[in-house]
């Protein structure tokens, strides 16, 4: 996984999936579907000062460009990303493997 560089941020930009499951009737029904995740890289300057008056809006409207009369995505919120994530999977399939040998031991 690529890390940032100093000054850089990553965006996440979270959304509401929906579909329209009249499209095909030339109607409008539209359903939730699930989420769906933008990801971008900005510096964080510019995240933090400008994002009301510049950035958001431009994300806005790429968002919008990606929607049509079968989908659509509502933006729900931006998380700002300071580091990339750790990835801990080792850990967690360690402990659960412990933790369900503790349990047949038990049963």
């Amino acid at each position: 996984m690529k890390s940032l560089d100093y000054g850089q941020v990553k965006v996440l930009v979270n959304c509401q999936y929906w579909e329209n499951k009249a499209y095909c009737e030339g109607g409008e029904a539209w359903r939730p579907k699930g989420g769906i995740s933008f990801s971008f890289v900005i510096d964080s300057d510019e995240w933090m000062y400008c994002d009301d008056e510049v950035v958001k809006p431009m994300v806005e409207r790429i968002i919008a460009s990606k929607c049509n009369d079968f989908c659509r995505m509502d933006i729900i919120d931006y998380e700002t990303i300071f580091e990339e994530p750790k990835d801990i999977s080792d850990e967690v399939a360690l402990l659960c493997e412990a933790e369900y040998k503790r349990l047949r031991a038990e049963a």
